[in-house]
């Protein structure tokens, strides 16, 4: 190619075909069917193309003759050509390759046969399997949790395989993929969005009158209905809902000058002079002046330390793989002094029959968290939140926030 400038007579030109390689061929493509005449910026007379179809067969001085337009239906997108899933890794597989083809190929994969000795792989030819050989039809009835086992019912499915249904060739349909976690249906064991509390009111609380605020018992199924303080009774007749005792705290706090000592009320610190106060008493509260989701969030005190924290309470969980999930603002948590290198921390701490933490550094806005996995046997879990001072003191008046915090099984 010359060099483009004025002097030569033939200069380059960007739209020159220097040489063609005809190794692909293509199947397909879009030709205008409908067009109008236009003007456009420079004042020619233009067809604007306002509909196009797919074609497969160009025409005398057309871009389609007018058989080959082609129907606008749904093609089976599954390879036709040998392939292996997950087969030996000498096996020089298509499907890794599907972005360098083009044409007639089409994506996806076909799931219709797999390997007599290990039922688990797909193939097409018996070199898809190598040892685990020959590739034969899939069993056209299958357990959804455990394919490799040929059925006749669903009593042919063992507790845990699930239940006899047909093999899905193709692409396999997102849809039709099952959920499969510890707990099948209904995997979530523990959520909570904090929308259903009255802000700043002392939980637990009851649902409908929030003033027995700190006081209410849950709602337990072995108890009679007037153990609940939320229940009528024949002194309170009034229903009260139910108590929100998903939360609590111990209710401590620290003293405004002796700032190491707990207490619950003022009485508790040193009465001077001058007298002290108890400040940022830990107690569980929704907010709604910080949030994520929606309107409130769950408000974590500079009194909610390790021993005086945020605690759930118990949940009972099957064994299995788990994570904890949240969101979590420290903005407010502040540190007494800015330029320790060891900021203080807030976590959310699983203890129980099973143990996992997520955790934020001072001055962070929001931010979601998912645990590692961690093994969990069958009993009871509690989560629970606090501050934690590193190299630094919390500064009185600190808080954080929480929001859309779950527990869940590990799901397939």
């Amino acid at each position: 190619c010359c060099a483009n400038n004025a002097a030569v007579a033939n200069p380059c030109d960007s739209n020159t075909i220097l040489k063609v390689k005809a190794d692909r061929q293509c199947a397909e493509w879009l030709a205008c069917t409908e067009s109008e005449k236009t003007t456009d910026s420079k004042g020619n007379i233009i067809e604007m193309c306002k509909k196009r179809v797919a074609c497969n067969k160009t025409g005398d001085g057309v871009e389609c003759a007018s058989d080959g337009l082609v129907p606008e239906t749904k093609r089976n997108q599954t390879f036709d050509d040998p392939i292996a899933i997950d087969a030996p890794a000498t096996h020089a597989g298509v499907v890794a390759d599907a972005n360098l083809r083009s044409g007639y190929f089409k994506a996806g994969a076909h799931w219709a046969r797999v390997c007599d000795g290990n039922k688990s792989l797909s193939c097409q030819v018996d070199s898809d399997c190598g040892a685990n050989g020959p590739c034969i039809d899939r069993p056209k009835m299958v357990c959804s949790l455990n394919p490799s086992k040929v059925c006749a019912s669903n009593s042919n499915c063992l507790v845990g395989e699930g239940i006899c249904g047909p093999y899905i060739e193709g692409y396999y349909p997102h849809g039709q993929m099952a959920q499969v976690g510890s707990l099948g249906v209904n995997p979530v064991i523990f959520e909570d969005d904090f929308e259903t509390y009255q802000s700043g009111v002392v939980l637990p609380q009851c649902s409908v009158n929030a003033t027995q605020a700190g006081t209410c018992v849950g709602d337990d199924p072995s108890t009679p209905a007037d153990e609940d303080t939320c229940k009528p009774t024949t002194t309170k007749p009034a229903n009260e809902g139910i108590c929100l005792n998903y939360w609590s705290g111990l209710g401590l706090g620290r003293c405004s000058t002796t700032t190491t000592q707990s207490c619950r009320n003022n009485t508790e610190c040193p009465q001077g002079p001058p007298a002290e106060t108890c400040n940022n008493i830990s107690i569980a509260k929704a907010t709604n002046k910080e949030f994520k989701f929606g309107g409130q969030s769950l408000l974590v005190l500079e009194g909610n330390v390790a021993g005086n924290e945020i605690v759930s309470k118990d949940l009972l969980v099957s064994a299995g793989n788990y994570v904890l999930t949240a969101w979590i603002n420290t903005k407010d948590l502040n540190p007494q002094t800015p330029s320790n290198n060891d900021p203080n921390l807030l976590r959310i701490e699983v203890s129980g029959a099973g143990a996992a933490s997520i955790e934020q550094k001072e001055l962070q806005d929001w931010t979601k968290y998912i645990s590692d996995p961690f093994v969990v046997a069958a009993g009871n879990l509690k989560i629970s939140i606090y501050m934690v001072a590193k190299g630094n003191v919390i500064k009185a008046g600190s808080k954080a926030y929480i929001d859309m915090i779950s527990l869940a099984p590990v799901l397939e």
